[in-house]
C-alpha cells in the first residue's frame, strides 16, 4: 500500500496497482450504459480535457483511469449555458479526512457547456 497526503493532512491509502487491474477490467464507464441527454454530454466532454491538471496527476498516482467514471449525477444550480455534473472515481484504498475513513472514491463537480454539437 502506498500513501498520499494533502497540506490539510487529508491522507489516502492506496494500492495503485490493484487499481490499474480493476479499472482494465472494466470496458467503460457509466455514462456508456445510459443513453440521457446529460450522460450523452458528458461522453462527448469527458477525459483529460475537463479535469484540472492537480486532479489528474492524484487519478494517475492512484491508478485511476478518468474515462471510467463510477457515478455521474447532474445536480442543480448551474450557470447559464452549463450543466453542473457531480461524479465518483474509484480506487482500491481509503481516505482519512476529518476522522472519517470512506472508501476509496475520489467524488467531484465539474461544469460544462451544456449545448450538444451536431457530430
Amino acid at each position: 500500500m502506498e500513501t498520499l497526503s494533502d497540506a490539510s493532512g487529508n491522507t489516502a491509502t492506496f494500492d495503485r496497482a490493484a487499481t490499474v487491474r480493476a479499472y482494465a477490467v472494466l470496458a467503460r464507464g457509466r455514462t456508456d450504459e445510459c443513453d440521457c441527454f446529460y450522460c450523452a454530454k458528458y461522453r462527448q466532454l469527458r477525459g483529460r480535457n475537463i479535469f484540472p491538471a492537480q486532479m489528474l496527476d492524484v487519478c494517475d498516482r492512484l491508478g485511476i483511469d478518468v474515462l471510467k467514471e463510477g457515478e455521474i449525477t447532474v445536480v442543480e444550480g448551474a450557470e447559464s449555458g452549463m450543466l453542473c455534473y457531480t461524479g465518483e472515481l474509484h480506487f482500491v484504498g481509503e481516505v482519512r479526512v476529518n476522522l472519517r475513513t470512506p472508501d476509496g472514491v475520489i467524488a467531484y463537480e465539474i461544469q460544462l457547456h451544456w449545448v450538444l454539437s451536431e457530430s
